[in-house]
């Protein structure tokens, strides 16, 4: 065997021999007369040929690391609510299904506001940090605290 076999190069590219397989299909490898695969040629060409966009841990431009997922609270919770409500309701809970409704409207509205007074109270100093001159300055804070008026619970959905 002159190269590789596909496990050795799923290996060797720390990719699975399924995706090997496909590669292979698709003529992003090259192959020896034996049906071994050439390593360095065949990185070569995947390199080449390869979308980067569709990289895992890419972004579209395939420049940036990966964004990573941030919780948003009033966005969980008013998702979470709809299965409780309905799970009382359909037992004839009804007074449950309404407090649990309240409770979480409630925190969605103490939430949202609380995010909504930092968005306004830090809309200079966090512009700052994005902006890359002074008329984009004033521009980015005048939206942030544009954004934080509107932050009252505003993600709530049942």
């Amino acid at each position: 065997m002159q190269g590789m076999s596909e496990r050795q190069y799923a290996a060797h590219v720390g990719l699975s021999r399924g995706a090997i397989q496909k590669a292979k299909e698709a003529g992003r490898l090259v192959q020896h007369a034996d049906g071994s695969i050439d390593a360095a040629a065949s990185d070569a060409r995947r390199a080449a040929m390869t979308d980067p966009a569709k990289q895992r841990g890419s972004n579209a431009a395939g420049t940036l690391p990966a964004a990573k997922l941030k919780p948003v609270p009033d966005t969980a919770l008013s998702a979470g609510i709809g299965p409780v409500v309905g799970q009382n309701w359909g037992a004839k809970q009804h007074g449950r299904a309404q407090s649990a409704t309240l409770w979480a409207f409630g925190f969605c509205v103490v939430y949202g506001a609380g995010v909504g007074v930092a968005l306004m109270i830090y809309a200079t100093p966090t512009s700052r940090l994005l902006a890359s001159g002074e008329s984009d300055l004033a521009y980015a804070a005048q939206y942030l605290r544009i954004v934080g008026l509107t932050m009252r619970g505003s993600r709530w959905k049942v």
